[in-house]
């Protein structure tokens, strides 16, 4: 495969991957989101690496959704460091997230921050995900009404 376009259109692309996932996360479309990572593998917290398929799976078990159909987030990423190796077919980022949350009973706040390690590889279909490693949890707030209770980082509701 002969990569077209530019350095820079790469690293748009893959930059447009972290806000596409954020999107989709917000909506509270597990499917969407899980399908960026199908071929991918993921570092969780507490977990041996999993194959990207499950993160459906683990985010219907884990994050609370709200009747509105959505977890009542805003998932932000920031800073995002992208490196296209020589060849343009793989690439890593490094960057910074920022989650806020506000419910009916919940003022605004933040409830996370942390950093993502990504690894990127294109085929015919363009960029995508090969690896996250979501473990990198650096500030973790009151996550009480985003994570259900008993699962890794939740604190208590008040």
């Amino acid at each position: 495969m002969s990569p077209g376009g530019s350095v820079m259109q790469d690293v748009q692309a893959i930059t447009e991957l972290l806000y596409r996932y954020c999107m989709l996360m917000d909506a509270g479309d597990f499917d969407g989101a899980s399908a960026m990572f199908n071929k991918a593998h993921v570092r969780m917290p507490a977990m041996q690496d999993v194959p990207g398929q499950v993160l459906r799976d683990i985010w219907h078990k884990l994050i609370v959704i709200y009747p509105c159909g959505t977890p009542r987030t805003q998932h932000m990423v920031f800073n995002p460091i992208v490196t296209v190796d020589a060849d343009r077919t793989t690439a890593s980022c490094q960057s910074r997230y920022l989650v806020v949350q506000q419910t009916d009973d919940f003022p605004l706040q933040m409830i996370a921050a942390g950093q993502y390690e990504d690894r990127f590889a294109r085929d015919d279909g363009g960029w995508h995900f090969t690896f996250r490693d979501y473990s990198h949890l650096k500030l973790p707030g009151d996550l009480s009404h985003h994570l259900r209770s008993g699962t890794p980082h939740a604190t208590p509701r008040h």
